[in-house]
């Protein structure tokens, strides 16, 4: 993890704003950006027009490169929406259906003969997502064929029986997408380009490969009292569940030819699009806005933070690519679209800034903690700089001091408390906030 120690200076540029978006939408994204919030490049579209970008930040920070028209970032588990795309195209053409089998592409899985390409699709078929196990994180940047994610899949198995419940699971997705190749005869990337990309002229999106990252690909980035360099995954692990990079204005277009019909049909669309109680659409998640109501999906790999949605109703396509974040993802969402629809927002309160502890008095938190009413056991260590904590089986993430014993992870809204003991030389517990709820924790 390498620290860059350079004070950014934040640059906001925009390809002109359309009569159709308000010039609050522009103001906003430049609070955000002023206060060093984040790296990236957001977009907007009304009605099918032409998309709206404004850029952030730097795609390279030890280049000094900036965030332009031309950077391309990850999009992670948006992914998953040109996956089911793929499939369900490949349906309505009848080379397969939804109600096929898992055991039907694949052997040997313990459910195989009950798990449809549909519970894969909605997150309903109860395979274990691999990506939760505790040994992730160490394969994470190492590059892996086919038969080697297949074989892990099933090592880590299922969670429940097909259709008992509803868990996110990157597993089925990266089936999905070999299954694509499978029915289709063609490796993902053509046919993603072919079905997808060239009709809709997204000439900035590509499937993401093994490798150095190209000259116009941004690097991603964390925030830990100054931007460093986030994990690098190899992306032949997250095949069709996250290996897509793209732009926000390319993933207006794709989003509104979805809408529009120009990939598949009305009824299969309606797949996507209607949730039944406990169940997602497949590929698709609703987010309600007010009275307004969109269908999309958002995205995390590395230091990539992205999220895209579309308001039929409205005719609106909004999409924003983060390669660095420390403000929670939704809020800049919620800014731009109150702005947009001329709803009541208020400013986040970016006044309160983070301090910078000694050795020995970031030591006294160090520890693990244990809790009786949450299942995961929190491990906080000391990074080259700052805290670090990490949940079971999760990926760590910086903690920013506040005080000697408050410190926060804005990005996820985690806020931990630590208590010192009565001698004050260690601390004896802390307490875990994120999004209204709190947990008590002691130290192990």
């Amino acid at each position: 993890m390498r620290i860059i120690g350079f004070t950014i200076l934040f640059l906001v540029f925009f390809s002109g704003l359309s009569a159709q978006i308000p010039p609050s939408v522009d103001s906003i994204i430049r609070y955000f950006s002023d206060n060093d919030r984040f790296l990236g490049a957001a977009a907007m579209s009304v009605k099918g027009g032409e998309p709206v970008s404004w850029y952030a930040g730097y795609s390279s920070i030890e280049g000094r490169a900036p965030v332009n028209s031309q950077t391309t970032f990850r999009i992670g588990s948006i992914t998953k929406m040109f996956t089911a795309t793929l499939i369900l195209q490949l349906e309505q053409e009848g080379k397969l259906s939804t109600s096929d089998k898992l055991d039907k592409y694949f052997a040997d899985f313990k459910y195989g003969k009950q798990t449809t390409l549909m519970h894969l699709l909605t997150h309903s078929s109860g395979l274990h997502n691999f990506t939760q196990d505790s040994g992730y994180v160490e394969m994470m940047g190492l590059q892996r064929t086919h038969e080697e994610m297949v074989d892990l899949i099933k090592e880590v198995g299922y969670d429940f029986e097909p259709g008992a419940g509803v868990s996110y699971s990157n597993s089925g997705y990266v089936l999905l997408g070999y299954i694509v190749e499978q029915v289709s005869g063609k490796p993902y990337k053509d046919a993603l380009r072919e079905r997808i990309l060239v009709p809709l002229k997204m000439n900035q999106t590509r499937f993401g490969y093994p490798g150095a990252t190209p000259p116009e690909e941004a690097y991603s980035y964390t925030y830990e009292y100054a931007w460093l360099a986030a994990t690098n995954t190899d992306l032949s692990i997250p095949h069709g569940a996250g290996a897509i990079v793209s732009t926000p204005a390319d993933l207006c277009r794709f989003i509104e030819g979805l809408f529009q019909g120009k990939l598949i049909n009305e009824k299969q669309l309606e797949k996507m699009t209607k949730h039944k109680p406990d169940e997602l659409g497949a590929g698709m998640f609703m987010y309600p806005f007010y009275s307004h109501v969109s269908y999309g999906h958002s995205g995390g790999i590395d230091g990539f933070v992205s999220q895209l949605g579309y308001f039929p109703e409205d005719s609106v396509a909004i999409a924003i690519c983060f390669n660095g974040m420390r403000s929670e993802p939704n809020d800049l969402a919620f800014g731009m679209l109150s702005a947009y629809f001329n709803t009541p927002y208020t400013y986040p309160d970016f006044s309160v800034s983070a301090v910078v502890l000694s050795d020995e008095q970031l030591e006294k938190c160090v520890g693990t903690y244990v809790s009786d009413n949450f299942p995961l056991e929190i491990f906080v260590t000391k990074g080259k700089v700052g805290l670090r904590a990490q949940a079971t089986g999760q990926s760590d993430f910086p903690l920013e001091a506040m005080s000697e014993t408050d410190f926060r992870f804005e990005a996820a809204k985690i806020w931990m408390e630590f208590r010192p003991s009565a001698d004050g030389q260690i601390m004896s517990g802390m307490k875990l906030t994120q999004m209204g709820n709190s947990y008590e924790f002691k130290r192990k």
